[in-house]
């Protein structure tokens, strides 16, 4: 494995193939970004203790009903995949100066007012000192 990266990341370069070799390495240092984000936002938010307290309703907003197509291919063929996605209600929430958005059902976001006070189950970033993540309103 590791004798096919330096193949692919360095033996380019001894070839004569620089284009290829730069495409490479931008491919490998996208790959390696995303996967460290996720390994941090993991680090930051799993296994945290959770509090529960009162939030207050900062913003509301709704996703409007929308369709995505992504192209798949299958063989030699190009395959469209359209996907539906439903309208979508969020709250932005605001607790101990620390803000977060939750997806709610239409009915609890038509009752509630920008002002209003929710109990909350959240938890903190361990990681970034302002992150919060709600878990559960009620």
């Amino acid at each position: 494995m590791w004798r096919d990266l330096y193949e692919m990341l360095i033996g380019t370069f001894k070839d004569g193939d620089y284009a290829i070799g730069i495409m490479m390495w931008l491919l490998f240092l996208v790959m390696l970004g995303t996967l460290l984000s996720i390994i941090i936002w993991a680090v930051d938010s799993w296994f945290m203790p959770t509090f529960e307290g009162q939030g207050v309703i900062v913003d509301k907003s709704i996703t409007p009903a929308h369709s995505t197509t992504n192209i798949v291919k299958v063989g030699n063929s190009n395959i469209p995949i359209t996907t539906h996605h439903k309208e979508a209600y969020y709250l932005d929430v605001k607790i101990d100066g620390r803000q977060d958005s939750v997806g709610v059902k239409k009915k609890f976001y038509k009752k509630a007012q920008i002002g209003d006070m929710l109990r909350c189950k959240y938890s903190y970033g361990r990681l970034f000192t302002t992150s919060l993540y709600i878990d559960e309103i009620y």
